[in-house]
C-alpha cells in the first residue's frame, strides 16, 4: 500500500507534498501541489526543531519574507501549522524555483554577467538589513534563480541560531560536513562570539570571488579574479576586505560595499543604477518604524449613555502624525457629527483612546452605534495607509538628499583625479 503523502493545510488552501526538495538542519523543503495542480515549495520546521526559541524565529522569518516584497528576497505566499509528532509546526509556501546560484557557478558565469548578478544578491541582503534581519547563513544554495535568471535570497531564520549548529557539526563531525560551513564568518565559528551583520559581508566576498573563480577563498594563494577576469581586477581589493578574519576591518554594510565598488571604479554598478536599485528597498526609516509591520487597530468599546460618548480603546499610542492623518477629510459617508475629525485622542501608556459625542437617539439604536463603530475602523485603515505612504515619502526624501551629496562627492573626486593626472611635478 503506497505511503500517504504528507498534506498541509492552511485557511486558504491545501498542500500536498510531492517529494523532499531540501532538508537542514532544522527545516525540511518539500515540492507540493495545491487544489489546482500549482506547484510550490513548502518549508516545514521539523517537529524535533519546534522549541519556543525556534518557532519564534522561524515565524520571525515568515513575517520579513511576508513583508519585505522586495524582488531578490524570496516572497511567501501562505502559512500555516501543521501537526508533528504532538508538536504544533510552523510552515510557509513559496514559489518554487527550479535552480540555485550553485549550478550557475559550477557551469561557469561570464565574467561580465557576475556582476549584474551579484548586485541582486547585495540588494536582497541589504533589504534583510534593513529590516534588523541577519542571514547568517549566505551560500550559494540559498541564493535561488528563476528560467529569466533573477535571483532571490531565501533560507532566512535558520541563519539566527545556524551558528550553535555549526558549532555542534565541527565539535562532532569535523570531516564529514565541513562543506555545510565553507562559508561561516571566523567570529560564527568560535562560541560565544558575537556575530552581526558583518558574518553576511564575509560571505558575500567568498561568493564574489567564487562566481567569478568558481573557487572559495581558503588561506592564501587562493584563485584571484584577476587571474580568470583580469579586466575585474580592482574587485580582488575589494573581495580581501570583505573576508578579514577581524570583523573589525570588513566593510560595515551593503551600502559601504556598493560605495567601495563605485570607488574602485566599477562600471556596472555605477552611481545612477545604485540609485535605481536602491528604490527597491524598503526605506531604512520607515522599515525601522513599528507601525509599518503592525499598525494599531481598535481592541475594544466603552460607552458612556449619560454624556452621550462612545469611546474605542486601540491597542498601541499613536503618533501625532497618525492621529492627522486620520482626522483628514475624506468623501464617504458617516452619521452626522462622526466623522474623522470629530474623534478626539489621548494617549495612555500603552494604548490610545478615541472619544466622540454621539446624539443620544444613535446611541441607543444599535444599529447606529454599530455603523458609527464601522466607520471608525474604516477611518483607521486609511489611517494606517497614508501614515505608511507618509514614511515612504519622508525616507525616500531622506534617501534622496543622501544619494545627491554622494553623487556630488563622487563627482568632486572624479573631478580631482581628472586634474591631477594632468598634472607633473
Amino acid at each position: 500500500m503506497p505511503q500517504e503523502r504528507p498534506t498541509f493545510e492552511t485557511t486558504a488552501g491545501t498542500y500536498v507534498s510531492e517529494e523532499i526538495i531540501g532538508e537542514g538542519g532544522t527545516s525540511v523543503v518539500h515540492s507540493v501541489t495545491d487544489a489546482e495542480g500549482r506547484r510550490w515549495a513548502l518549508k516545514c520546521l521539523k517537529p524535533e526543531q519546534a522549541t519556543s526559541d525556534r518557532v519564534r524565529r522561524f515565524l520571525n522569518e515568515l513575517h520579513f519574507c511576508r513583508n519585505s516584497q522586495h524582488q531578490n528576497v524570496i516572497k511567501v505566499v501562505d502559512d500555516g501549522f501543521v501537526a508533528r509528532r504532538d508538536k504544533k509546526c510552523p510552515f510557509y509556501v513559496m514559489p518554487l524555483y527550479e535552480s540555485s546560484l550553485r549550478p550557475q557557478i559550477e557551469r561557469g558565469i561570464a565574467p561580465d554577467k557576475v556582476l549584474t548578478r551579484f548586485s541582486g544578491i547585495l540588494n536582497g541582503v541589504e533589504a534583510a538589513h534593513l529590516f534588523g534581519v541577519v542571514h547568517r547563513d549566505l551560500k550559494p544554495e540559498n541564493v535561488l534563480s528563476d528560467p529569466a535568471g533573477s535571483l532571490v535570497v531565501s533560507d532566512f531564520g535558520i541563519a539566527h541560531f545556524n551558528s550553535e549548529l555549526i558549532l555542534t557539526m565541527i565539535e562532532t563531525k569535523p570531516h564529514d560536513r565541513l562543506a555545510n560551513v565553507q562559508y561561516a564568518a571566523p567570529e560564527q565559528l568560535r562560541r560565544g562570539a558575537s556575530v552581526d551583520k558583518r558574518a553576511d559581508i564575509y560571505a558575500l566576498g567568498l561568493i564574489l570571488n567564487e562566481m567569478f573563480t568558481r573557487h572559495v577563498p581558503r588561506g592564501a594563494g587562493f584563485v584571484q579574479i584577476a587571474g580568470v577576469a583580469p579586466q575585474f581586477a580592482y574587485l580582488d581589493d575589494l573581495v580581501e576586505s570583505m573576508i578579514q578574519q577581524d570583523a573589525d576591518k570588513r566593510p560595515s554594510s551593503v551600502d559601504e560595499i556598493k560605495r567601495l565598488l563605485i570607488a574602485r571604479r566599477n562600471d556596472f554598478i555605477e552611481r545612477q543604477r545604485l540609485d535605481e536599485l536602491k528604490k527597491t528597498i524598503v526605506p531604512t526609516s520607515a522599515a525601522s518604524h513599528p507601525f509599518f509591520e503592525n499598525p494599531p487597530r481598535a481592541v475594544d468599546i466603552d460607552v458612556e449613555p449619560r454624556a452621550a460618548q462612545l469611546t474605542i480603546i486601540l491597542d498601541k499610542p499613536l503618533p501625532a502624525e497618525w492621529i492627522t492623518a486620520f482626522q483628514t477629510p475624506r468623501t464617504m459617508e458617516f452619521i452626522r457629527g462622526t466623522g474623522p475629525s470629530d474623534w478626539v485622542f489621548n494617549n495612555g501608556r500603552d494604548y490610545a483612546r478615541a472619544t466622540v459625542r454621539v446624539h443620544p437617539h444613535d446611541l441607543q439604536q444599535h444599529e447606529s452605534t454599530q455603523t458609527i463603530i464601522d466607520n471608525f475602523k474604516s477611518y483607521v485603515e486609511f489611517a494606517n495607509m497614508k501614515f505608511r505612504e507618509n514614511l515612504q515619502r519622508a525616507a525616500q526624501a531622506e534617501e534622496a538628499r543622501a544619494r545627491k551629496a554622494q553623487q556630488d562627492e563622487i563627482a568632486l573626486e572624479e573631478e580631482r583625479r581628472r586634474l591631477r593626472e594632468r598634472l607633473k611635478i
